[in-house]
C-alpha cells in the first residue's frame, strides 16, 4: 500500500471511530482561547463527510476550512484540562491533517 492509500485508510478508520464517540461535555459550553470547539468541529465535519463518507475530492474551500480547523485545534488543545476532550480533539486534528494530505501530529 502506498503512502497516500495508507493515509486514506487511516483517515477512514479514525473518522469511523470519531463518529462513534460522544462529543465531550466539557467542550459543549464555553470557549478555549476564544474558540468554540463545537463550532470548529461542526465546520470541519462537513468537509470530512464530503471527503471521507462520500469519497469526494477536497475543493479549495474545504481544504482551507480544514486547515483553519487544524490551526484552531493547535491553539486550544494545549490549554484543555480534560484529557478525554483533548484526545477527542487530537483525533479530529489528525483526521483533518490526513484528509488534506498533511503530516498528522500525534
Amino acid at each position: 500500500m502506498n503512502d497516500s492509500a495508507e493515509q486514506a485508510h487511516t483517515a477512514d478508520r479514525l473518522w469511523r471511530e470519531h463518529r462513534r464517540e460522544p462529543f465531550p461535555d466539557s467542550l459543549r459550553h464555553g470557549a478555549f482561547d476564544g474558540t468554540d470547539v463545537w463550532l470548529l468541529e461542526w465546520g470541519m465535519a462537513g468537509s470530512l463527510v464530503r471527503r471521507l463518507d462520500h469519497g469526494g475530492p477536497l475543493d479549495a474551500e474545504d481544504s482551507a476550512l480544514l486547515r483553519t480547523g487544524i490551526d484552531g485545534l493547535d491553539r486550544v488543545i494545549p490549554g484543555m484540562g480534560d484529557g478525554a476532550a483533548a484526545d477527542y480533539c487530537r483525533r479530529l486534528r489528525r483526521i483533518a491533517a490526513l484528509a488534506v494530505g498533511g503530516t498528522p501530529a500525534d
